[in-house]
């Protein structure tokens, strides 16, 4: 099976050490047993729009490598949750 992953990520810490942005968003295609990539991408991070350019460049590894599966570590500790 082959498995592409996406995440952003960021080094810098303002001075309340919270992350200051993202500055990396990584996509990785593995296969078995899963302990060392295949083929890496990566771009610059938009900061407001981190989540679409994981999307974006999680599925443009998939369609080149064809990916079995695609998977998104996304939060939703931030999302709006209206009652």
């Amino acid at each position: 099976m082959i498995i592409v992953g996406a995440d952003s990520g960021t080094s810098l810490l303002n001075e309340r050490f919270q992350g200051d942005g993202p500055f990396v968003t990584c996509a990785v295609k593995v296969e078995a047993p899963y302990n060392t990539p295949c083929k890496v991408m990566y771009k610059k991070a938009r900061k407001r729009r981190v989540i679409e350019g994981e999307i974006e460049l999680a599925l443009k590894l998939a369609r080149e490598e064809g990916a079995d599966e695609v998977h998104l570590d996304i939060p939703g500790g931030r999302l709006s949750r209206k009652k």
